[in-house]
């Protein structure tokens, strides 16, 4: 049995990725270019107001634009500089690896909105305050674990850093502390001064809102749940959430670029629809030189028979982990998913640190909890409503006295953050992106201890 400590994927993190920013299901305004300099940044205006914020930092997708000196087109982040105004860093392209906050490229508060149109929140915003440990924001609506950066109109408290990835912890309906961990035991952070000027904190989240309202205009999907709802993350990201269900899909092909820190040396994939993976791994200290791959891996599942294998359909595998990348640090990763003729989907890609916890005995049980729904109509008829479903199993290890307190430290650890088990590589149904439900320890033999497990999968 190994575990997968995942690396968490976040808007600094991930370098690019063929898959667009821009959701194929949102909403998105347009509005039209004027003008624009040669300076770095190039400085462009619009022919009305755009709507943004003097500050915000948004995603531009510019198209069929001439005269500039560097050319400017594809998808950028821009910053909102006045009410037809923003400006652009020229050659940093969201898809060449654009860092930083970024705001809604569709979402306008002076835009009316039907029922049931679709559109995309990235960056949403808010202010705050500090004093010592303690943020305070009236309704902030985040919670354990969610990633923030701030930023400030004068000077951010001491102790707070702009451009940081900072998690929030120890949150009520009002308050919040950060840390720059997301483990539960993590030491917030202490700020000795208020600052000065307005302090704003500034989460990733790229979701997707569905307007329920007809003549929806003013109202912030954010604090407006009468208006809007939640449904899910943007195509980009749905592969890099805590949720296995959804899928981030793409014709043919889908890549992404990871740039790590510390020691990685495991990939993992969950839910995926695709014929071959391709893992690269490239030494950033070293020019980008690659120490690993590219290697391809073929993604078709076990045939039983020589029947299967000319006339049954072709089935692939769900899960898929590789733990033998060498352990250098900092390393950029590119993983390539391929459907050549067909689309390629993906639930979780995730890279991380593997360690062993010990051998899985025979005797395995996999099982799956699933949460559809199924009611008779009036005629007896039953009426299947299809919903997710969680991977379950069961293993018993066997481990040397010598890591028993280091195996129950660690699972002590991650007990309420999801991890990868790979109970063993023989099945993919032995490997699973969630938690386990219980674990025991008999120290049964002089030399050797048996733990029993049993693990639960994400929906």
């Amino acid at each position: 049995m190994k575990i997968i400590v995942p690396f968490v994927t976040s808007d600094v993190s991930l370098v690019s990725s063929t898959i667009p920013y821009t959701d194929p299901y949102a909403t998105l305004l347009t509005f039209n270019i004027t003008s624009s300099s040669v300076a770095n940044p190039t400085v462009i205006t619009t022919s009305a107001p755009h709507g943004y914020t003097v500050g915000q930092n948004i995603i531009v997708n510019i198209t069929g634009h001439t005269g500039t000196t560097p050319a400017i087109s594809g998808e950028y982040v821009a910053s909102v500089t006045g009410a037809s105004t923003f400006t652009i860093p020229v050659n940093v392209t969201v898809g060449g690896g654009a860092t930083g906050t970024v705001s809604s490229p569709s979402y306008n508060a002076a835009t009316t909105y039907a029922a049931g149109a679709i559109v995309q929140v990235d960056s949403p915003s808010f202010t705050f305050t500090a004093s010592g440990y303690l943020f305070t924001a009236v309704a902030h609506g985040h919670v354990q674990g969610d990633i923030l950066q701030v930023s400030s109109s004068g000077t951010l408290p001491a102790g707070l850093s702009a451009g940081v990835m900072y998690y929030v912890v120890n949150t009520t309906l009002d308050t919040f502390m950060l840390a720059t961990s997301k483990d539960t035991a993590a030491t917030p952070i202490a700020t000795t001064t208020a600052g000065t000027g307005t302090h704003t904190a500034t989460a990733s989240t790229h979701l997707l809102y569905q307007s329920v309202a007809a003549g929806n205009v003013n109202n912030t999907p954010l604090s407006s749940a009468a208006y809007w709802l939640v449904i899910g993350n943007t195509n980009r990201y749905k592969c890099i959430d805590a949720v296995t269900a959804s899928q981030t899909f793409a014709n043919d092909t889908m890549t992404y670029v990871i740039q790590t820190t510390g020691m990685i040396d495991s990939v993992y994939f969950g839910n995926i629809d695709a014929a071959s993976a391709t893992i690269t791994a490239r030494d950033p200290s070293a020019g980008l030189a690659i120490v690993y791959g590219p290697t391809t891996y073929p993604l078709r599942d076990y045939v039983a028979t020589f029947f299967d294998w000319f006339f049954s359909p072709i089935e692939n595998v769900s899960d898929f982990s590789d733990i033998d990348l060498p352990a250098y640090p900092g390393m950029q990763i590119t993983i390539t998913l391929t459907k050549t003729g067909d689309t390629v989907k993906a639930g979780t890609i995730l890279v991380g640190r593997s360690k062993d916890l010990g051998v899985t005995l025979a005797g395995v049980s996999f099982a799956i909890r699933d949460y559809s729904l199924k009611t008779a109509n009036d005629f007896g008829y039953y009426v299947f409503q299809e919903r997710a479903f969680s991977k379950l199993g069961t293993f018993q290890l066997i481990v040397p006295n010598a890591d028993v307190d280091s195996v129950n430290k660690v699972l002590a650890k991650y007990r309420a953050t999801p991890i990868v088990y790979v109970g063993t590589t023989l099945y993919t149904s032995a490997m699973f992106y969630g938690k386990f439900n219980s674990f025991s320890t008999a120290v049964a033999y002089t030399d050797y201890s048996t733990c029993n497990m049993e693990v639960e999968g994400l929906t």
